[in-house]
């Protein structure tokens, strides 16, 4: 398995739809595939930090900001916001009940519609007109769970 840390665009993706509530220094990328029971894996450091594993498989290894790999990227960059902000909630299996209707209050959806939402609404433009901004606004950018 190889391992690297985030790239400079993959940051400046990240903080564009998150805004300042991820680690980013403490985030990897591995060029394993992510399986479906967990894809974001925390690790404990040496020192004690919290630090995330994103399994994005080789084509994500190379670049999470494709076409094919950013909705991914996006996704399970989510998951780690969601253990940071509300562990008890997060549920690790991925890839199933990702169907939503927006208007529901946050807490109502599942981590894996909020994974959806995020992703959907930064794959489509991030217009602050698209009703899941205030979901990323409320909730997302404050670290608001």
């Amino acid at each position: 398995m190889r391992a690297r840390f985030l790239r400079r665009e993959e940051r400046s993706c990240a903080q564009s739809i998150f805004g300042k509530t991820l680690p980013l220094d403490d985030i990897l990328i591995t060029d394993q595939m992510g399986s479906s029971i967990s894809p974001v894996e925390p690790f404990q450091s040496p020192t004690g930090r919290c630090k995330y594993c994103l399994s994005m498989g080789k084509d994500g290894f190379q670049s999470c900001l494709t076409t094919s790999m950013k909705p991914v990227f996006v996704h399970r960059l989510t998951h780690v916001w969601q253990k940071r902000f509300a562990p008890a909630a997060f549920r690790p299996l991925c890839g199933e009940g990702a169907h939503y209707q927006v208007g529901q209050p946050w807490r109502y959806y599942t981590p894996e519609q909020q994974a959806q939402m995020v992703s959907d609404w930064a794959i489509q433009g991030m217009l602050t007109s698209d009703p899941r901004a205030s979901y990323i606004s409320n909730h997302i950018r404050i670290g608001a769970a």
